[in-house]
């Protein structure tokens, strides 16, 4: 994952090319900047219209932010278990899945419980079974996306 400040000189124009060509890449701008509209993914001061992620991208967010829109796609290519950690809050999950949320360690076993509404928290891990192959996308609207939490060399 590429993240971009947008400045001046070579490095940043560089940056900027690369970061708009990256699916998951957020770039930075101040709120009274001027952007070209192919590009995606932008927050703007503390906000940002549209942010669309996809599956095997890396994700680090460098600054807390409110998503007008945010999706996340991932392609399902076999039923069964599978893991989903998102950085937002889910307003609106696919059909053809199940999430369950961890509940507890006894005797050696971690055991979980069904979601039974269609929100699931952010910063969460969750098992989720797949029903139904196929892409699926879960999605929010007006959501706080907070800092990423990456500590490393």
């Amino acid at each position: 994952m590429t993240t971009a400040f947008a400045g001046t000189g070579t490095q940043t124009a560089i940056a900027l090319q690369d970061a708009k060509e990256t699916s998951d890449c957020l770039i930075y701008v101040s709120e009274i900047a001027t952007v070209p509209t192919t590009w995606k993914n932008v927050v703007k001061g503390n906000e940002a219209e549209e942010v669309t992620l996809t599956d095997g991208y890396a994700f680090c967010n460098t600054k807390t932010f409110t998503a007008k829109q945010i999706s996340y796609t991932r392609n399902y290519p076999q039923e069964g278990w599978s893991s989903l950690y998102l950085p937002f809050g889910a307003t609106e999950l696919p059909k053809g899945i199940r999430i369950e949320s961890y509940s507890d360690y006894k005797n050696n076993t971690a055991h979980f419980t069904p979601i039974v509404s269609s929100v699931i928290e952010a910063n969460i891990p969750y098992l989720a079974e797949i029903t139904s192959c196929d892409t699926k996308t879960f999605s929010a609207i007006d959501v706080q996306v907070e800092e990423s939490n990456v500590t490393g060399n």
